[in-house]
C-alpha cells in the first residue's frame, strides 16, 4: 500500500465493532465508528483488523501492510570547483539545509559541514550529511629572484583563502667583475655587480700606491721676516706637496 486507506466493518443484522492494531501498538483498540481512516502520513508497517457483531461473533483477522518510501536526493559535486548542490526528482517534497529552506540545484560554495533533510507529503524524510571543502586553484606564480624562492599562489575559488606551494629555488646572483686600480691615496679593489638585480660587493683590496714625487723646488724665497716655500709634484696624479722654508732673519752690521 503506497497511499492511505480506509477499513470499514458492517453487519446486516446487528451492530458491529471494529478492532484494529497499528504497527506501533501492542494491543487492539476498539473503534468508536464502523470505519477507520489511516492517511498516508501514518507509519509504515502491518495493520491488523477484525470485527465483532452484536451477537459476539468475530470476523476473520485481516492484515494491511503500508509501505511509503522516503524521498531520495543526489549530492552533486562540481568537477572543477569545491561547489556542491543537492537535486531530487520526487514531487510534493520540501527540503532544508542546516534548518533553512533549500531549492533543488542551488550551489553551495561556503566551506563547512551541512545537514540536508528532504521530506515528502507523507511525512517521510531522508537525511544527508556532507562537507564542502576548500577548492584551491592556481591563482598566480611568483618568479624566483636572486635571493628569494619562487612559488605558486593557490586560492580557494569559494572563499578566497590562499596558500603558497610548488616552491622553486632562488637563482643566486650572476656577478660580473670590474677591477678598480689603486691610486696614490685610495685602495684598489674588484667590484662585483649582479647582472640581474644590481647587488654589489667589493673584494681583492690592494693598498694605495702612494705619491711619486719629483725633487723639491723652491717657488718662494724666504726673506728676513717671511717664510719661503718649496714644492714637489706627484708624477702620477699631479698632487702638489708643499713645505715652508724658515725666514732668514735679520743680519745686522
Amino acid at each position: 500500500m503506497k497511499e492511505g486507506f480506509t477499513v470499514t466493518a458492517s453487519d446486516n443484522y446487528s451492530g458491529v465493532t471494529l478492532y484494529y492494531k497499528t504497527p506501533n501498538s501492542t494491543s487492539f483498540v476498539a473503534s468508536t465508528t464502523s470505519s477507520v481512516v489511516f492517511s498516508k502520513t501514518a507509519v509504515n508497517g502491518t495493520y491488523v483488523f477484525y470485527a465483532v457483531d452484536g451477537f459476539g461473533n468475530k470476523s476473520d483477522t485481516n492484515y494491511m501492510y503500508m509501505s511509503i518510501d522516503a524521498p531520495e536526493a543526489t549530492i552533486v559535486r562540481s568537477d572543477n570547483s569545491h561547489k556542491v548542490c543537492v537535486i531530487w526528482t520526487a514531487s510534493n517534497c520540501y527540503a532544508t539545509l542546516n534548518g533553512k529552506s533549500y531549492t533543488s540545484g542551488t550551489w553551495i560554495e561556503q566551506e563547512g559541514e551541512y545537514t540536508f533533510v528532504i521530506t515528502n507529503d507523507a511525512n517521510r524524510s531522508s537525511t544527508y550529511k556532507f562537507t564542502v571543502d576548500h577548492y584551491y586553484a592556481r591563482y598566480s606564480m611568483v618568479a624566483p629572484t636572486c635571493t628569494q624562492k619562487g612559488y605558486t599562489i593557490y586560492k580557494c575559488t569559494g572563499c578566497g583563502d590562499s596558500y603558497n606551494g610548488d616552491y622553486t629555488e632562488a637563482k643566486g646572483h650572476d656577478y660580473e667583475s670590474k677591477i678598480v686600480k689603486p691610486t696614490c691615496t685610495a685602495q684598489g679593489y674588484t667590484r662585483y655587480t649582479c647582472k640581474t638585480c644590481g647587488n654589489t660587493y667589493t673584494d681583492n683590496f690592494v693598498e694605495a700606491e702612494g705619491h711619486r714625487y719629483g725633487e723639491w723646488t723652491t717657488v718662494k724665497e724666504p726673506t728676513c721676516v717671511d717664510l719661503g716655500k718649496d714644492e714637489r709634484t706627484c708624477s702620477v696624479c699631479s698632487y702638489v706637496d708643499e713645505k715652508d722654508i724658515d725666514a732668514l732673519g735679520h743680519s745686522y752690521k
